[in-house]
């Protein structure tokens, strides 16, 4: 009896298994003849993306009690990875600048002749991740895709001096230097939309829109003063405080991506 049921046992998973396979294959011939009618009709050479946009960081949490809402820049390259799904990876930076605050005066050089200048402090975010991409392949002329983040938040202040009247006209820089910097550990993910604009045998352009959430862990940034205490008053980065909360961040990013292939 024990044989019996350990025979039928043998025969009921040899029967499963052959329907998994048989799911398999089929799924495998289904997936292959999409993939490579997406070959034939898509030229298959999207390798290398560029994108480059404008964005908009949104403080969440703790940081939004501190820091506005910014427009500022960023831009990422990634690769094609040999994999069946259409997965890419690369990296995307941002740089935003936060608050502000100049002052302009005069100074008198070696002959005597005084001169006017401007000295310009800020606070600002510099974003560095390594950025991993799927994009999977429909045929609609809008095409979604998701990433994944990994990387860090650097924050930081400098304070810039620029001569106004240099004798040739231009203004002239006489310093730029780094008031203090710190580094979060930063993380998250996005959704986003290209919309082909142009494209041939070689590459082409696509309209992209994309919102994503970058978590991060606490670090100090620069915050302007509402009410500066020129007592203590030496140079413009007086006018700003030290605060220190999580990094957490909300983006929108409107842009264009540029595809190649070799």
């Amino acid at each position: 009896m024990f044989n019996s049921i350990f025979s039928i046992q043998k025969l009921l998973f040899g029967f499963i298994l052959c329907l998994w396979g048989g799911k398999q294959s089929i799924a495998q011939v289904e997936y292959d003849s999409t993939y490579v009618d997406y070959v034939d009709e898509n030229f298959q050479v999207d390798r290398i993306l560029i994108s480059a946009g404008l964005s908009r960081i949104y403080p969440q949490n703790a940081l939004n009690e501190n820091l506005d809402p910014r427009f500022g820049f960023s831009a990422a390259v990634s690769m094609r990875l040999p994999t069946r799904v259409p997965l890419f990876a690369g990296v995307d930076f941002g740089t935003y600048t936060f608050d502000r605050y100049s002052e302009n005066y005069f100074l008198t050089d070696d002959d005597g002749f005084q001169f006017e200048v401007q000295e310009v402090s800020s606070s600002k975010l510099f974003n560095l991740h390594t950025v991993f991409r799927a994009q999977p392949y429909f045929r609609f002329f809008i095409h979604p895709y998701a990433e994944v983040f990994l990387g860090g938040k650097h924050f930081y202040a400098r304070t810039r001096v620029t001569d106004l009247d240099p004798p040739d006209g231009a203004d002239e820089e006489l310093s730029n230097e780094g008031q203090f910097g710190d580094w979060a550990l930063s993380y998250g993910a996005s959704l986003g939309l290209n919309i082909p604009l142009s494209s041939n045998h070689e590459g082409g352009v696509e309209f992209d829109l994309k919102i994503m959430y970058l978590g991060g862990t606490n670090s100090n940034y620069a915050v302007e003063l509402e009410e500066i205490n020129f007592n203590n008053y030496t140079d413009t980065f007086d006018a700003f405080e030290l605060q220190s909360s999580s990094t957490n961040l909300l983006a929108t990013q409107l842009g264009l991506i540029i595809y190649f292939g070799w």
